[in-house]
């Protein structure tokens, strides 16, 4: 599967890291939701929401919505949500091993991760901008506005963006295949880091067959 990135804007800084993994089961998702358990009581007890907001990644990704006429207070990147809602002492869902895995890997690396189901994608997958024609519902958003937002589109359509995916894509129970990204919006991002992260956190939790940088 290829990914193409077309020209957002000049000013406009967005690196990708998208992954294809095969998993053959998971062996710890116990193990898996007592780590988040901790990793968020950690934030809750230690974090501010300014903290937060002096992160590099963070003050990246709003200056980038900001820049592309985007209100990143209406339209959150999804870690800026998942880090509000454990400050406010709202607690984290637990969905699935594979979605959590991700929040995991999303707290971490203050990044907003995608993951996809692969055998919902159809052909070539393209990062552009959203247009006035664009839509898709979002996980628990409903029709989500992407008008001028950063979106994964394959053959069929946009499916993923730094905010929220889509249910066309979206992971379920039975899933074992899944295209994983990670949207940073700093020139300042340790690729290798993030990468032994994403193998390490995948390999921690899950018997995996293969994970392949795409």
């Amino acid at each position: 599967m290829n990914f193409i990135s077309e020209f957002i804007d000049e000013e406009v800084d967005i690196n990708l890291l998208s992954y294809e993994i095969l998993i053959n089961k998971v062996i710890s998702y116990d193990i898996l939701k007592n780590d988040l358990k901790n990793l968020t009581k950690e934030i809750e007890e230690e974090k501010t929401l300014d903290d937060i907001y002096s992160n590099q990644n963070m003050i990246s990704a709003r200056e980038c919505y900001k820049k592309l006429g985007i209100d990143p207070t209406r339209y959150r990147i999804s870690v800026d949500s998942l880090y509000r809602r454990i400050i406010k002492g709202k607690g984290i869902y637990f969905v699935n091993p594979i979605v959590d895995c991700c929040n995991l890997i999303s707290l971490l690396t203050y990044n907003s991760v995608g993951v996809y189901n692969y055998n919902y994608i159809r052909g070539e997958v393209t990062l552009r901008l959203g247009t006035e024609q664009d839509n898709y519902e979002g996980i628990g958003r409903g029709q989500l506005n992407i008008n001028n937002m950063p979106v994964l589109c394959d053959s069929e359509g946009p499916f993923g963006s730094a905010t929220s995916d889509s249910t066309r894509t979206m992971i379920t129970d039975s899933c074992n295949k899944i295209i994983l990204n990670i949207f940073s919006f700093t020139e300042e991002s340790d690729d290798d880091e993030i990468n032994n992260l994403v193998n390490k956190i995948f390999n921690s939790y899950f018997d995996i067959s293969y994970i392949k940088r795409l």
